[in-house]
């Protein structure tokens, strides 16, 4: 009997570090969509023209 509960114990244990690295994957995951989400803003905002060239615009 105390072989099974140190076998279910393991099992626990490995249940855990499982579920800790998957949260920690997905915290990881987050972080990166959040990121090329700006990315894709930023990059946005860019190919968004603004008017006349507002170098262009400045007149001597």
């Amino acid at each position: 009997m105390s072989e099974l509960r140190e076998e279910g114990g393991q099992i626990q244990k490995l249940r855990q570090e499982e579920d800790n690295e998957m949260q920690v994957t997905k915290l990881e995951y987050e972080e990166m969509r959040s990121t090329l989400q700006n990315i894709q803003t930023v990059i946005s905002n860019l190919e968004q023209p603004v008017g006349k060239n507002k170098i262009a615009q400045v007149s001597w």
